[in-house]
């Protein structure tokens, strides 16, 4: 038996009771007086909307942004995230390392869950768990699968980033945001839980590193959004 994921409800509503306090408060007269405001005021709606998806993350280093239907014993089906009005879509699960869902869950499709350092007996490209005598492969898809597991985005500057754009608006945001989000994340904030195999497999390095690139620079800006956001329905409001 497949298990159904259950989504949150529709955003329609909060749009509309947004719409309603706009008019109620005669902002939407000034909206129309000034264009760019809602130039940017889409932009970081549209930027945190990225966030609220799934993402199925294929071994072969792909991800397809998708609203996931149901996990079956062999497959899942999902609605492609920029069509959800149109067909629906099955994939094998052999082929998925991973599904993150909107609300932050995730479920890992890769042969063992990572344990922790002391959970191994030698270190090499192959491992012997010697809880469960199964042996884990350190490969690129297990590197990424890691990553997701373990790194947080400590330290990644997501915070400087968004009281930069809520103290200064975007524009001022934009710098920091640039910065943070095209570095790698530093050696000891990357929570490896394994370092000796990071450091002797330098596939599943690469994919940890890979991985834990693309989560650091997803949340520094998705703190540039929300601080953007914020910041200009402030600015609106006052000089209304």
């Amino acid at each position: 038996m497949g298990r159904f994921i259950f989504k949150k409800k529709s955003r329609t509503g909060t749009i509309l009771v947004l719409i309603s306090i706009l008019i109620k408060t005669n902002l939407v007269q000034t909206f129309f007086m000034k264009p760019t405001i809602i130039t940017t005021i889409l932009c970081c709606v549209l930027t945190i909307n990225l966030y609220a998806q799934d993402i199925i993350f294929l071994k072969n280093g792909d991800e397809i942004k998708a609203k996931v239907k149901e996990v079956k014993d062999q497959e899942i089906t999902y609605l492609k995230f920029e069509n959800l009005d149109g067909p629906t879509y099955s994939i094998l699960k052999s082929t998925i390392l991973m599904v993150k869902y909107e609300n932050g869950q995730k479920d890992i499709f890769s042969t063992d869950k990572p344990v922790t350092n002391e959970a191994f007996i030698e270190t090499s490209s192959f491992e012997v768990n010697p809880l469960s005598k199964k042996t884990v492969e350190y490969t690129y898809e297990k590197g990424m699968a890691d990553a997701q597991i373990y790194y947080t985005g400590q330290n990644s500057g997501k915070g400087g980033v968004l009281v930069t754009s809520l103290l200064l608006n975007g524009l001022f945001g934009l710098i920091p945001a640039v910065a943070c989000s095209v570095t790698t994340p530093k050696l000891h904030n990357m929570g490896i839980p394994n370092v000796e195999a990071y450091q002797k497999n330098p596939e599943y390095a690469r994919g940890y590193i890979a991985q834990a690139k693309k989560t650091k620079a997803k949340k520094v800006w998705k703190n540039w959004a929300i601080g953007t956001a914020i910041s200009t329905i402030f600015i609106i409001i006052v000089s209304n």
